[in-house]
């Protein structure tokens, strides 16, 4: 079943946007905690996961997601998305096909390239202040830049 996210013996992770209900995500741990080979079972609604440690002694990983899978056809075809799921991923689009972050990093890269260029030109010239000045526009646009692969700067 696509809901479960990862999987190695004696634990897996579901994560699927129903969960996002509190009610429905402590259903689906008291349920998967009622079988006997299931040792511990976490809830975490921030992210919409459950994450359920097993006996490998008991369960072998296609056992766990035989049993995890048949509790959550039951259960996850019956809970709607959250409200205004799809509505909200469709306005953070921008024109083209571009998501803002997208359009914000083209942004930075040409502002970066452009005021390089003038700022290498302006210290030839011996334009100091000038050349302080596309020197900070770059460092800005760097900042934008790196904010925007924030998430895989340190992997």
């Amino acid at each position: 079943m696509r809901a479960i996210v990862a999987s190695v013996p004696g634990r897996l992770r579901v994560r699927h946007e129903a969960l996002r209900s509190p009610a429905l995500l402590q259903e689906l741990a008291a349920q998967a905690g009622q079988y006997q080979a299931v040792t511990q079972v976490e809830p975490k609604l921030q992210a919409a996961s459950l994450v359920v440690y097993y006996d490998a002694a008991q369960w072998t990983q296609a056992q766990s997601h035989q049993h995890i899978g048949a509790l959550l056809g039951g259960l996850l075809p019956l809970a709607p998305p959250p409200e205004g799921a799809m509505q909200q991923r469709r306005r953070m689009r921008a024109p083209m096909g571009q998501t803002r972050r997208q359009q914000a990093n083209r942004w930075a890269k040409r502002t970066m390239l452009g005021s390089l260029a003038l700022s290498m030109l302006l210290a030839a010239q011996g334009a100091k202040r000038w050349h302080t000045l596309t020197g900070i526009l770059f460092l800005h646009a760097l900042g934008m830049h790196l904010w925007v692969h924030r998430r895989h700067l340190l992997k």
